[in-house]
């Protein structure tokens, strides 16, 4: 739920046995067992590993939807390759639940993008999607 001032609620139902995040504001927990956590965690290496893996498959597949001109394909791949670079930007910056990536670092690290990131977003052309790239290391 969004309020008319930006205020975002949100509902989450979980078992008892889960550790919520930081942040989180227990409604109802009758018999006290929710458990809520001191700090949010860092990624683990096999998280940092599995989204440096899925980012090199989308993009590997770029090529391939290229050459069958499937503009859609190479757009969703695209996405998907860009969605995994944010969890590591994310990671990197150590701000909390980085496999929230984007929304985690608009949150809790504004302004503090890789150079080149816009270079990630592109449209449908073909010609567009065919020099899209990851932004330059620094």
């Amino acid at each position: 739920m969004q309020y008319a001032e930006r205020t975002q609620i949100d509902l989450v139902l979980g078992p008892t046995t889960a550790a919520f995040p930081v942040d989180t504001v227990v409604l109802y927990d009758p018999h006290g067992a929710v458990t809520i956590a001191e700090a949010a965690p860092a990624a683990s290496g096999s998280a940092l590993s599995e989204w440096a893996f899925l980012a090199c498959a989308a993009l590997a597949d770029v090529g391939k939807y290229l050459r069958r001109h499937s503009a859609r394909e190479v757009h969703a791949r695209l996405g998907t390759a860009r969605d995994q670079l944010w969890k590591l930007v994310a990671a990197n910056l150590g701000v909390p639940d980085p496999h929230y990536g984007q929304t985690s670092t608009v949150d809790f690290a504004p302004g503090q993008f890789p150079a080149g990131m816009q270079t990630t977003v592109v449209g449908l052309d073909l010609g567009a999607l065919a020099i899209a790239r990851c932004p330059p290391r620094s």
